[in-house]
């Protein structure tokens, strides 16, 4: 359910109108407790969001939390 979530994120043009619904709903996401054991691909999608609006710094923020997150998984 997660990947089709986010693969329908990917498909979704981000305009000005629906940025700010985006980023509302990726983080609904990352809150959600059931979906603990997809923080990895959440986080990255949330890290992938901010480097198209231009946060730099906040999408290197969000892939190290998702790097993180695959080595907790791993283990």
């Amino acid at each position: 359910m997660i990947n089709a979530e986010i693969q329908k994120i990917r498909n979704t043009a981000i305009t000005s109108e629906n940025q700010e619904e985006m980023l509302e709903y990726l983080t609904d996401l990352e809150e959600n407790r059931e979906n603990r054991p997809f923080l990895d691909k959440i986080y990255r999608q949330v890290a992938e969001f901010h480097l198209e609006q231009g946060s730099d710094s906040l999408a290197l923020v969000y892939f190290n939390k998702s790097l993180r997150a695959t080595r907790t998984n791993q283990s």
